[in-house]
């Protein structure tokens, strides 16, 4: 019986971890915002002027953006990859979205890595 778990081979994909981590990381950025918007809206938090709208249409943004970003993955294509990560990254000016930034920044910098641009070859 040749069970896939039993056999010799590994059972690795062949999506670099660089990617893996752009895709948690831009689904992490859909809860954490979502979260806000909720605790916003629950609470009637405003700080200065961001509110619960402001969080709303930025959430909204990023979930364009995590479409963007999930189609440039799935295709491949670094470049399509790489634009929608910035555009992810002027979605969280109005917002003044510190976390947000730094989530983009750091997906930006992961699409640098060797085996992430080696992997759309």
């Amino acid at each position: 019986m040749n069970n896939v778990l039993t056999s010799n081979s590994t059972l690795s994909s062949t999506t670099p971890a660089g990617i893996k981590a752009i895709q948690i990381l831009t689904i992490f950025k859909l809860i954490l915002a979502l979260g806000m918007f909720v605790v916003f809206t629950i609470k009637g938090i405003t700080i200065g002027s961001v509110g619960p709208q402001l969080i709303l249409y930025t959430w909204f943004g990023y979930l364009a953006m995590a479409a963007g970003i999930f189609y440039a993955i799935r295709k491949k294509h670094l470049f399509g990859l790489r634009a929608a990560i910035l555009l992810d990254f002027i979605i969280s000016i109005p917002a003044t979205a510190v976390v947000g930034f730094a989530i983009s920044a750091v997906s930006f910098g992961l699409t640098f890595l060797p085996t992430v641009r080696n992997w759309r070859n």
